[in-house]
């Protein structure tokens, strides 16, 4: 997986088909206004040359809950496309990737 998390953040680095489908995607928008506004917060997270991206816990959850809880295909497809290679087939959960580099950064502070 190519994902390195520190305690809140996640540093993603998107490849240049999976930026121009996060782009297209948030151009074209969404008939349900959460996932259309979704679409623009990630498309502003991500630098367009380098395809890095930094996101926030709460983030990882948003991609989660479009990409898994909400069943909706189109949405499942498009977010699978953009992060199934950096985040995995779950979309980073159940992977506990926050927890066990928390307890590794306490680790490097008290050395």
């Amino acid at each position: 997986m190519l994902y390195i998390f520190t305690a809140l953040m996640a540093n993603l680095n998107l490849n240049p088909v999976e930026v121009a489908i996060l782009r297209s995607a948030s151009r074209r928008g969404d008939p349900d206004e959460e996932y259309s506004d979704f679409l623009q917060t990630l498309n502003g997270l991500c630098d367009s040359h380098t395809g890095g991206m930094y996101i926030a816990r709460n983030t990882l959850e948003e991609i989660q809950k479009f990409g898994l809880d909400r069943k909706n295909p189109r949405w499942q497809a498009t977010l699978f496309s953009i992060f199934r290679r950096t985040l995995g087939d779950r979309l980073g959960r159940d992977q506990e990737a926050f927890g066990p580099l928390q307890e590794q950064e306490k680790l490097k502070g008290e050395r």
